[in-house]
């Protein structure tokens, strides 16, 4: 472990195995890394012990000179040139705790990214437009009417859109893709203006 700071132990975890052996005989993988990491490189090593390709990553990918943070971070790792190579992968975290790793070959993943897209952003895609649609509703009520409640109500409704946008990271593709922000505290703060909104409303 590093230096500790008042809430969190950081620490360098070192991680050290061989791709499964797969009738396939899959050459090409993705590497899962679901944590924050402040700097990692990952290697694939020889049976012989001689380095056959290197790659440094880290969770502040840089956009228009401006770091742009994400937590998950995948790598692809590809094993055509040398048979049965090893890995070793070395990353700092701000967390003691070491994290879990998914390795799966890079159709297996492509098959998981699209599932997830369908069983995750779909039903989110309904709820926002439904949100967005209520919003506009009581915003022209609010408009029509003047009244308070009915100005709460639109306002909130955009808040739970706005939470749903940076809690999914599309914020920092579409919102603000040249800001430096991290990925934590803007989603606390998204979801207390939606709560005070509701609980105003």
């Amino acid at each position: 472990p590093l230096s500790s700071t008042t809430y969190f132990h950081p620490a360098t975890h070192w991680y050290r195995f061989r791709f499964p052996k797969t009738k396939e005989n899959v050459r090409h993988w993705m590497l899962n890394v679901s944590t924050y990491v402040t700097s990692g490189e990952v290697a694939l090593i020889a049976p012989g012990g001689h380095l056959v390709s290197e790659q440094h990553f880290g969770s502040e990918v840089p956009v228009a000179r401006r770091p742009v943070f994400a937590h998950e971070l995948i790598l692809p790792l590809d094993a055509e040139r040398v048979p049965d190579p090893i890995v070793v992968l070395q990353m700092t975290t701000p967390f003691e705790q070491p994290t879990l790793l998914e390795l799966r070959s890079a159709p297996a993943n492509a098959a998981y990214m699209r599932e997830t897209m369908r069983d995750e952003a779909m039903p989110l895609a309904f709820l926002n437009g439904f949100a967005i649609a209520m919003g506009i509703f009581y915003l022209m009520l609010f408009a029509i009417l003047r009244r308070r409640i009915y100005g709460l109500y639109a306002i909130a409704m955009f808040a739970l859109v706005f939470y749903q946008v940076v809690e999914t990271g599309a914020a920092w593709t579409t919102l603000w893709p040249h800001l430096g922000l991290r990925d934590d505290w803007p989603r606390y703060a998204a979801w207390v203006l939606y709560f005070a909104l509701i609980v105003a409303f």
